[in-house]
This record gives C-alpha cells, structure tokens and sequence, in this order.
C-alpha cells in the first residue's frame, strides 16, 4: 500500500528555493522511513517514526510557501536519512543470530583497544596523530581514535558494566583511572551509576553521591564556569518564549544557535521534539527495560546518565555501541516474554 502511494505522490514532493529533483528525494526518504516502520515491532519505536515523519512532512509543506526554509528542510533532510541509518542498524543487531557474550566480547576489546591508545597518549606519543600527519604528541591527551577527550570518555563509561564480571574486573582500575586524568564530570558520573546498578539502586546512589565529589578536584572554575549551563539556559529560554515548542518542540534539524549539538540529549531531544517526544522515548526506554542482565541494565544506566551532558548519539562510535545496547535489551525482553506467555 505504501509503495503504491508512493508511485503517485513522490512524483510531486516540491522543494521551493532548491532544485525540483531534490524534494523528490525528500519524498522517497519519506516513503523509505514509513515502510522501514512497518518492519519495527516495538510501539514506541513506531510512534516516533510517525512522529519524525509528521514533522518532516510540515517542513516540507512549509517550504513551499516559504523558500527561506530551503536550508532547515536540507538540514532536515539529512536528519532523517541518520534516523534510517540508525532504525536498519538496530534491526540488524535485533535480527542478528550472533550470541550475547560475543557482543560482550566485541564491547571490551573496543573498549580495551581505545584505553591502550589513550594510555600511550598520555605519557607522549599518539599513534594516530603521528600516523597521520606524522606528528608526535607532547603528553597528556587522551583521546584514543575518536578525537576528543570527552568522546572517549563517554565511550569507555558506557562500556565499563561490561568489566563487571569475573576476571574482566582488573580492566576496571585503569578505566576508572583513565577516566579520573580525562576530567570529564558526566563520564564519571555515568560510569558510576553504570557500574552501581549492576549491585543494586542503593549502589547507585552511593556511587553517584562520591562521583558528585569529582568536581571539587578540577582545575577552578572548570565546572560551575562551563559554558554549558548558558547553552542549555538559552535553548529553554528559546522554549519559554514559544508555548507551542514545549509540547511539540521546534521540529527536526531546528537551529539552536550552536555549531555543535547542545551537550544534552534530553534537552536535544525536548528542544526538537518537545515533551511529545520526551514521552515516546522514555515510553520505548521502559519497553526494554528488564533485570535480567545486570550488564546491560548498567550499561543503560551509564548512557542515560551520560546524556545529560554529552552528545553520544550524535558520535557514531558511540551511538553504536549504545544500539548495540538497547537492541540487545530488547531482544531479551522479547524472549522473556515469548517464553512467559508459552
């Protein structure tokens, strides 16, 4: 049926200010998306594809009368096609006949193999840089293959639950010093908690209450200074200033000022998608949610933790890793419950 409308209304799909042919691309993205969520079986996760798709649809009719808008609909257009990416990613783990524990395996040598870049880093050699532009480091950056301290931190923090057994334990000491040298708070904070669910809630309190701690020993100023906390102040205000954005935020690809995501993607995702869209992820979140693998619970902790100060799901490393993460999750609670109702 889709693909049948498709025929007949791709044709049409116009883009004022842009060449004709590339509102014709937007329409088949459209159409690639609709039939992508027909293949989902989580409700949430098709919700928000409707969602996405409703709000792309506007900026496109938009756009018609308001050849301005050219741009934002390129942007938005680009946004979608990342969100099919992201969807066929996702199927393919949730499809995938290979085994947890070699997933598992998979996360710690990648883990493993950035800490062991990192480490060289810092006592004064980059391998990548050196490798690249032949250039060698003067010390004391610690950013493995991903570019940037923060990057890798959120990276290893992620991963850290996956340390949490048996003699994979003794890798937990130069991660967590690791991430202690790369001064980044929310890495800190979300390895913590992440590393504290897997024994228990009370755990995560404790843990996150003494990773609180962390800031007190970073340079001065380096926290209560950082530019974040204008950022963040500046989009709600943004928000405030139009009612509507709250409910159902500024739509896909809405510029907020900044050449770089806002360092916060639940504020990310209420500034694009309001609290419309704040509800369908949280919906799909407590969909996957299940006790039966402390690993992973950690690990979901850790990235929900970490998004409250980082950008991981605009980083394909780490956006990866946390597909990996929540398809896993969700494919465990798919069997729990096949194996309930049988």
């Amino acid at each position: 049926m889709l693909i049948s409308l498709a025929i007949l209304l791709v044709p049409f799909a116009f883009l004022r200010g842009g060449v004709i042919h590339l509102g014709h691309q937007w329409g088949f993205v459209i159409v690639a998306l609709l039939v992508l969520s027909t293949q989902v079986r989580n409700i949430w996760i098709k919700l928000f594809i409707w969602y996405t798709t409703i709000w792309t649809l506007f900026i496109l009719i938009t756009n018609l009368y308001d050849p301005v808008s050219f741009i934002r609909s390129y942007e938005a257009y680009k946004f979608l096609t990342y969100i099919i990416i992201v969807f066929l990613i996702y199927q393919g783990v949730l499809k995938s006949k290979c085994k947890k524990k070699t997933f598992y395996l998979l996360i710690r040598i990648s883990i493993l193999v950035q800490l062991s870049l990192a480490w060289i880093q810092y006592f004064g050699f980059d391998p990548i840089t050196f490798y690249l532009d032949g250039v060698k480091s003067g010390g004391g950056t610690t950013i493995g293959s991903l570019g940037n301290t923060n990057f890798l931190a959120a990276y290893v923090a992620i991963g850290a639950p996956f340390f949490l057994s048996g003699r994979w334990r003794w890798f937990l000491i130069p991660i967590s010093l690791m991430l202690l040298v790369s001064n980044t708070t929310t890495a800190v904070l979300s390895a913590a908690c992440g590393v504290g669910a897997y024994f228990g809630l009370k755990w995560v309190v404790y843990l996150f209450g003494l990773s609180s701690l962390f800031p007190i020993f970073l340079d001065e100023g380096v926290f209560i200074e950082c530019p974040r906390w204008g950022w963040w102040s500046t989009a709600l205000q943004d928000m405030v200033s139009v009612p509507s954005s709250l409910f159902v935020g500024f739509g896909p690809a809405a510029d907020t000022g900044l050449k770089f995501p806002l360092h916060n993607e639940w504020l990310e995702m209420l500034y694009h998608f309001g609290i419309v869209g704040l509800v369908l992820v949280a919906g799909y979140i407590r969909s996957i949610v299940n006790t039966g693998d402390r690993m992973l619970l950690g690990a979901l902790i850790a990235v929900l933790v970490n998004c409250l100060g980082n950008y991981p799901l605009h980083l394909a490393p780490s956006l990866l890793l946390i597909l990996v993460i929540f398809a896993l999750m969700e494919k465990d609670k798919w069997q729990i419950t096949y194996h309930t109702q049988s």
